[in-house]
Parts: C-alpha cells; structure tokens; sequence
C-alpha cells in the first residue's frame, strides 16, 4: 500500500520505536511511502504452523507486525456494524466523530438562536393577527386607494411594530 501524511509519519515512528531502520518506506516515484507486509504460514514437519513475517521484505516477528499494521486496518463485525447503522442515532453518532467540537459547539448556538429567532417571530405573527386596522384603511383592499394621509399612517404603525 502507499502511504501518505499522516500515516506515513505514524508508520516511520512506530518503525523508529521498533528499531526498524524507517528508510524502508522510501518510494523514489512519489511522495508516497510505499508498505509492503507479507505474513506467510508454513507447516513444520511435527505439525505445528510456523509464521515468517516480511514489512518490505526486511524479517520481523508477528508482534512488531501487528503493531505496525494494527492502526492501518480496522476489523469490521459486519453484523455489529449493519445493526448500528440501522438506528438513526448510531449513524449521527458515527458522523459526529468526525467533526471537530468547537463547531458541534457553535452548531448547538445557532440551533438555540434560531428556536429563539423562531418563537419571537411566532409571537409577533400572532401579535399582528390580533391587531385591526382602522376602518378608514379597511374599506380599501388595494394600494392603489392609499391616499398619501393614510400611508403616512401605516409608515408610523409599521414603526410602531418595529419598537
């Protein structure tokens, strides 16, 4: 597999930390860390199996292999996962692992703001419901039939409303 950031410095460390010479990943082509593993079983003449384990075809024990692979690869319980994913909350849950806090945070503001925002403009849309306008404005049905008396009228009501 090739490997890139940050993988490639998580590889190199772990090889480091092994005493495994990290130069191994070098790729000329690309940026690119190039990671060959290899485990190959073999039976033994008593019967017993016998693991010969290759990162880049330098010799390793099975231990300095499966750390250096465990946290490149994931093991998936397909039943396990297919039943989270079947819950709606398990599947936010899972996207949510990906998103930083600080925006999840802000995310949660803009939510309780706009519930807010919602409710005010729920009262003031009942609030205008309630109100009539006077008869001398009713009669009229469209803008047309405003004399420029009765839209300073409604100017000083809608000015009112905005206080």
């Amino acid at each position: 597999m090739n490997l890139y950031e940050p993988h490639l410095t998580s590889v190199s460390t772990a090889l480091r930390r092994l005493g495994i010479d990290p130069t191994i990943l070098d790729n000329e082509q690309s940026d690119a860390g190039q990671l060959r593993l290899k485990r190959t079983l073999s039976a033994t003449d008593s019967g017993r199996l016998k693991s010969a384990c290759r990162i880049n075809g330098k010799h390793i024990s099975l231990k300095t292999l499966r750390q250096i692979s465990a946290p490149l690869f994931t093991r998936v319980d397909v039943a396990a996962a297919s039943a989270a994913l079947g819950r709606p909350a398990a599947r936010l849950t899972m996207l949510d692992m990906g998103v930083a806090d600080s925006l999840k945070q802000n995310c949660a503001m803009m939510r309780d703001l706009y519930r807010e925002k919602r409710k005010e403009k729920e009262r003031l849309k009942r609030d205008l419901e309630s109100r009539v306008l006077p008869s001398s404005l009713q009669s009229s049905s469209t803008d047309a039939g405003f004399d420029e008396e009765q839209m300073e009228l409604l100017e000083h009501w809608v000015d009112e409303l905005g206080e």
